[in-house]
């Protein structure tokens, strides 16, 4: 009864265990979700001005530094193929986790 007393309806069934941090949000939540959107503030204008101002405010002046750009996307991009294709390994010998 306290939980409907807080404003949100408390998940019912199996999945209560996991669900129920979803459905409630402490003060330290949103302190941490307003520091979160403050980092995420401070990345779009640090990208907007490299945008504006070009590479060189980076540090990253010579011709070929723009290629830890490209390292740094292929690598994320392999991280996440690696991903799938671990989940599709799980899949296909049938593991009831993954």
């Amino acid at each position: 009864m306290d939980r409907m007393k807080r404003g949100y309806a408390a998940p019912e069934g199996e999945d209560a265990l996991l669900l129920d941090p979803l459905a409630r949000a402490s003060q330290g939540h949103y302190i941490f979700f307003g520091v979160l959107l403050v980092v995420i503030a401070v990345g779009a204008v640090a990208y907007a001005y490299q945008l504006s101002q070009g590479l060189g405010v980076t540090g990253l002046n010579r011709p070929v530094y723009w290629g830890t750009y490209l390292v740094n996307f292929v690598f994320f991009i392999g991280l996440a193929h690696s991903g799938t294709f671990i989940s599709a390994i799980l899949k296909l010998v049938g593991a009831e986790w993954r």
